[in-house]
């Protein structure tokens, strides 16, 4: 019989009738063994999963030494000992099986976990996904059990003679799980990511010895620390503590303390931060924005500060049960601490603030005449102040000028032909004149960078990067409460702006004005410049258009970001440039003036001004013992 309700296409053709949905299939339960191995799944991702599971459960035990062995591959082989408290017959059966654990013992305790290891889980999934030997003792003259799991089947419970302490190892790791075999790392990986965990944890435990090896090498060997610094030490090198700068806030909602790096230790990606919270060592996403915050303008946008970061609060407002792995935890306070942790930041950032000891014979305006022969500006205050860059533990750097400072005994030579054979003459590679009036002999490296002798070795200034965090810092100074002076321009200036420029024009033509752009609505998108700042004097309407044109490529932003963003803006386009050159009085005073701004060691997009190089390094370039 033909279908009695034909489908008719547009052009009247009939089409046949869509064909019947395919049957659903039954809901049906799961194997338990494939509900074991979901399970395990979600705990058991890779090799460190397994070691850092296993390395929680020795801390809990009170361990003091904890060892990680590693095969070839960390999944053919892995083996985690320890000397912590070790597990009777009836304990160690019952922790193979699911939900068992002496950590919890009623549905109140998940609401205040003071524990690494809590879920009951980890032994029994890795148990069912591995060959699994345990070896332990609990130090009693009963001497010790050794049990064999495989896949999750017991197959051996035997005794065994042991100190206190226990042995987990573990083999074939995913032999029954090739998909997950398939996804691991390769063993270099791999065995960088347990390297990152078991420094991470040593951080947190710095009274107990860590030590991870391949084939007998070892990677990693901690010895018993004093504390956190003695750690890091430890980790990254004795140098790094004198490039730290210590934290310790106390809020209502805990106790923020650790170290962040100055600037010049930021990385990309968020791997220099380590955040322990009650001795967990956990991510967080808003940390590293909160630390960047902190940092203000002292970093580029992709880099992360270094961060070793200790938060201790009541358990109960933290919940640590929201991820099978426990790498992840929720706070009850989130929005509070990201603050907590910004203030924290930037009162350590503070200790690098220079302090300034004047000599009251050195007062007085120091007038500065720049290479055009037109006056920069008034200093206002002092000529040759003697600097000191206040450091952590009430350490200080060297005098970079003053009195103390050490003084080359002749200039740089100036009357040397080039050499044929290219290599620059040193009059063409760096200049310095004489140091007369009392000013620090300073010399300038191919109309860039700026060099002077300190007491421990030399300072290197990049002159664009010094004069932006100073017209920055300047900068915002007159858009919040001294405006700059303006220089009228003997014949003002009609200038036509794009409908982004305008746009811009429009919206901050106050706080333009605040800067010393003195500027009208002149109609049609037009304006009339009829002054601006003293720096701007040899191409005004080109200033006044850069400075525009960086702002209209800027998403909109709050008011604070906006002021910020503004005073970053007007500082690049005002700043002296690369490629030129710089009087002796000039250099002097730039240097002074940078290290009288309150942030002197980065500009505002968070490059570096300045670095140092120690006698001690170039002796080391050098070859010389002293």
């Amino acid at each position: 019989m033909p279908d009695s309700n034909p489908i008719y296409l547009a052009d009247g053709e009939s089409a046949a009738a869509p064909p019947e949905a395919p049957s659903r299939p039954r809901v049906a339960r799961l194997d338990p063994g494939v509900v074991a191995k979901i399970a395990a799944g979600e705990m058991i991702l890779r090799p460190a999963s397994v070691v850092k599971e296993l390395v929680e459960n020795a801390l809990d035990a009170g361990a003091r030494r904890i060892e990680v062995a590693i095969g070839e591959r960390p999944d053919a082989w892995l083996e985690v000992s320890d000397d912590g408290v070790g597990m009777g017959r009836e304990d160690l059966l019952l922790s193979l099986e699911p939900h068992a654990t002496s950590k919890l013992r009623a549905e109140e305790d998940l609401l205040r976990v003071a524990t690494l290891g809590f879920r009951g889980e980890a032994l029994a999934s890795i148990g069912r996904v591995s060959r699994l030997e345990i070896r332990t003792s609990a130090g009693s003259t009963d001497g010790g059990l050794r049990v064999v799991v495989e896949g999750g089947d017991r197959r051996e419970l035997t005794p065994i003679a042991r100190p206190r302490g226990t042995s987990v190892r573990v083999e074939q790791l995913f032999f029954n799980s090739p998909v997950r075999k398939r996804f691991l790392k390769t063993p270099t990986g791999e065995m960088r990511v347990i390297a990152r965990l078991l420094a991470a944890l040593s951080l947190a435990y710095p009274e107990v010895a860590f030590r991870l090896s391949q084939h007998d090498r070892a990677l990693l060997d901690l010895a018993v620390a004093n504390d956190l610094l003695a750690r890091l030490a430890q980790i990254h090198g004795p140098e790094i503590v004198e490039r730290l700068l210590p934290l310790d806030h106390l809020t209502p909602r805990g106790r923020i303390s650790g170290f962040v790096g100055v600037p010049e230790l930021a990385r990309p990606g968020a791997a220099p931060q380590t955040l322990l919270v009650n001795r967990r060592w956990v991510s967080a996403s808003w940390v590293g924005a909160a630390l960047r915050q902190g940092f203000g303008d002292l970093l580029p946008a992709m880099r992360q500060p270094f961060a070793a970061l200790l938060l201790e609060s009541d358990p109960s407002r933290i919940d640590v049960n929201v991820h099978p792995t426990k790498r992840e935890v929720r706070f009850f306070d989130e929005s509070f601490l990201f603050g907590d942790m910004s203030r924290a930041t930037r009162q350590a950032l503070g200790s690098l603030v220079p302090s300034w000891s004047l000599d009251p014979d050195d007062v007085g305006g120091a007038r500065v005449v720049s290479a055009s022969g037109a006056p920069r500006g008034n200093a206002g205050a002092h000529d040759r102040p003697d600097v000191t860059w206040t450091r952590t533990h009430e350490e200080s750097w060297p005098l970079l000028f003053g009195s103390n400072a050490a003084t080359p005994t002749e200039a740089a030579p100036t009357d040397r032909p080039a050499r044929g054979d290219g290599v620059d003459s040193p009059s063409t590679v760096a200049t310095a004149a004489a140091a007369p009036g009392g000013l620090a002999p300073v010399w300038q490296l191919h109309e860039r960078y700026l060099l002077a002798q300190t007491r421990q070795g030399m300072l290197i200034v990049d002159q664009h990067a010094a004069h932006e965090r100073v017209l920055y810092e300047e900068a915002l100074e007159n858009l919040d409460a001294r405006p700059a002076p303006t220089q009228l321009l003997l014949f003002p200036k009609v200038i036509a702006l794009d409908p982004q420029e305008w746009e811009v024009f429009s919206a901050q033509s106050a706080d333009l004005s605040r800067l010393g752009i003195e500027a009208d609505d002149f109609g049609g998108r037009s304006v009339l410049l009829r002054g601006v700042p003293s720096l701007w004097g040899s191409d005004p309407e080109g200033f006044f258009r850069d400075v525009l044109s960086e702002l209209s490529h800027r998403p909109t932003r709050n008011g604070e970001e906006r002021r910020r963003q503004l005073a970053a803006s007007f500082a690049c386009r005002s700043a002296i440039k690369s490629g030129q050159s710089l009087g002796l009085e000039e250099m002097n005073f730039l240097i002074d003036r940078l290290f009288a701004t309150q942030t002197p060691h980065g500009d505002p997009h968070g490059r570096p001004t300045f670095v140092t190089v120690s006698m001690e390094d170039l002796d080391r370039r050098f070859g010389r013992s002293h």
